[in-house]
């Protein structure tokens, strides 16, 4: 008979045996699962919380990075880690002269932006037989290239520009095009594309592209498909030896992240006469006093509409004639120059700032809009100023009203707000001199505020929606952003990130619900019974006040404005005036 000792002595073995084997199979296991969530998350098209599920995963790399196991494929987990940083900071903010800004999904901040250097050169460190060799290097010398390091850029190119390895040198070679056309060298540029567009048939785009930075336009080539072409079968053969020739750097998959103007093969021409007398375009970008180099400005016709690069979803308005909208980059001191700014066109400036130098400033506001004479010569320096710092937001529901405090800006003679509800945005400028700013609320709800808009009746006319008399009423939260002014009433600075306010709601009173069912006339009347008894209710004043105006009551609308301004005394009322009459 077999002792129980023995028998619980050998499950004991063997159970350690089966722990040992698992911890050892997961210990080599683990890594790879990580390695592999990270890779498909990378190549993954998802979003989550308006960023890619590749920001997320990323993480599992990084896990993977410090495992102390045997690694594979080091070079491709480097190049991820540094794109998932530089993701954030490869976002650009565009400036418009009227200092307004559309805000990137996210602010980068250069922290992310030397990690990612550090991860692309850890890639480049692995020697040119890795796999992801020319990512790392592409993606290090665009890098520097944002960062201004433009000595560093060069020095990266020529290096690989010696390189035996075919790939490595056309990746060299479209970098030093890319470079030159960025330090406004068009001519090196457009020479290094003839001399070998016949070697890499892809260099036409770039050659077309700095022809449009050049100002050239005559000479970029416009694809106008099969048109003109006799022999398609001839035609198809030529487009597949190119495509032969350029399957190296196309299958590399590295041009995605080269920032630069293309493609323009669609690009609109404009006759442009011989005796025109061009005006000229100076300026200097710079953010808290520093100069933001390889940066791109545009110069676009006011009210002609934007467009997007669809190989980098950048704004983009090389779709429009070269009248309407001009592109140049900045040299290192920040300048940048338009030798060709149209007479008598009405542009502004944008300027395309890398969010890595974006994080909490805003731009000053300048003369707008830019209309030149014949020959006229101007300076417009686009300049990016610390942000005003918001301190405090507050919804008092007990003294009905938004609070928000913030610091007072040097050389700021007034504030106001950009109020955006939806879609819909709205400045009330000039509002106070005081580091506080108070906006009225009607029981928790924001009826100070009108969107105005239109419908059709049942006659197929035109009148204002509901809303437009009840004001902000269905809406339960706000984007606010403080703007501080100078003596002019231009914009100075602004807080960089809307700031979220949550309200009520409205409960509706008899009145309001009949202009909401658009029984206009039943609704006004009820309130203005309803304010004989109560003349100082401003949930009665707000939609009468409205009614009056659009029809043309002025002196009445006028009355119930001051009403409002001694119940809430904050000002904002008075200056929403000019959103209900036009004089």
């Amino acid at each position: 008979m077999i002792k129980r000792g023995t028998i619980l002595m050998k499950v004991i073995k063997i159970k350690v045996k089966t722990i040992i084997v698992t911890v050892l199979i997961l210990f080599c296991t683990i890594p790879y699962i990580f390695y592999f969530i990270g890779v498909l998350g990378f190549q993954s098209d998802g979003i989550v919380n308006g960023r890619g599920i590749k920001i997320y995963t990323a993480g599992f790399l990084k896990l993977y990075e410090h495992y102390p196991t045997f690694k594979i494929d080091m070079g491709r987990t480097y190049y991820i880690l540094g794109m998932s940083n530089y993701d954030y900071i490869h976002e650009v903010l565009y400036y418009y002269s009227s200092g307004t800004m559309v805000n990137s999904t996210q602010n980068g901040n250069m922290e992310q932006a030397l990690i990612a250097k550090e991860y692309f050169e850890k890639g480049v460190s692995l020697g040119q037989n890795d796999n992801y060799y020319i990512n790392n290097l592409n993606a290090l010398i665009n890098l520097e290239m944002v960062l201004g390091n433009t000595d560093r850029a060069f020095e990266l190119i020529m290096n690989a520009k010696d390189s035996e390895k075919e790939v490595i040198y056309q990746t060299a070679l479209v970098n030093e095009i890319v470079y030159y056309g960025k330090q406004g060298e068009y001519d090196k540029a457009l020479k290094l594309c003839e001399d070998n567009e016949e070697y890499l048939p892809l260099l036409k785009r770039y050659k077309n592209s700095i022809n449009y930075l050049k100002g050239d336009i005559d000479k970029i080539e416009v694809n106008d498909m099969y048109e003109g072409i006799d022999d398609i079968d001839k035609y198809n053969e030529e487009l597949s030896i190119e495509s032969r020739k350029n399957r190296f750097l196309v299958s590399a998959n590295i041009l995605k992240d080269i920032d630069f103007i293309r493609p323009i093969e669609i690009y609109d021409k404009v006759e442009i006469d011989d005796d025109i007398n061009f005006g000229e375009i100076t300026g200097r970008v710079t953010v808290k006093g520093k100069p933001i180099a390889n940066t791109a400005v545009f110069l676009n016709k006011q009210y002609g509409g934007i467009g997007f690069n669809p190989e980098n979803g950048r704004i983009d308005f090389t779709f429009r004639d070269f009248k309407e909208s001009q592109t140049v980059y900045t040299n290192e001191n920040g300048e940048f120059i338009f030798k060709h700014a149209f007479p008598g066109v009405d542009y502004e400036i944008i300027a395309s700032i890398p969010s890595v130098f974006g994080d909490k400033v805003s731009r000053r506001e300048n003369v707008t809009p830019i209309i030149l004479k014949d020959g006229e010569k101007v300076n417009v320096d686009i300049t990016l100023n610390d942000e005003v710092k918001v301190n405090e937001v507050k919804t008092d529901y007990e003294n009905d009203e938004i609070i928000i405090k913030y610091n007072e800006y040097p050389e700021a003679y007034s504030y106001g707000l950009v109020i955006r509800v939806g879609a819909v945005g709205m400045s009330v400028n000039e509002l106070t001199d005081k580091n506080e700013i108070k906006i009225p609320l009607t029981k928790g709800s924001f009826q100070s505020f009108a969107i105005r808009g239109a419908t059709e009746d049942e006659n197929g006319e035109l009148i204002p929606t509901a809303e437009s008399y009840l004001g902000s009423i269905d809406v339960n939260k706000l984007y606010i952003n403080v703007v501080a002014y100078d003596k002019e009433g231009m914009i100075l600075s602004s807080s960089s990130t809307p700031i979220e306010v949550k309200i009520k709601k409205k409960k509706l009173n008899r009145g309001e619900k009949l202009i909401l069912d658009y029984k206009i006339d039943e609704g006004y009347d009820w309130l203005c019974e309803k304010l004989k008894s109560e003349p100082m209710n401003k949930e009665y004043i707000y939609p009468v006040m409205r009614i009056a105006y659009e029809r043309g009551d002025i002196q009445f609308g006028d009355e119930l404005i001051n009403r409002l301004e001694e119940i809430n005394k904050t000002g904002f009322d008075k200056k929403l005036r000019e959103w209900y009459v036009s004089e």
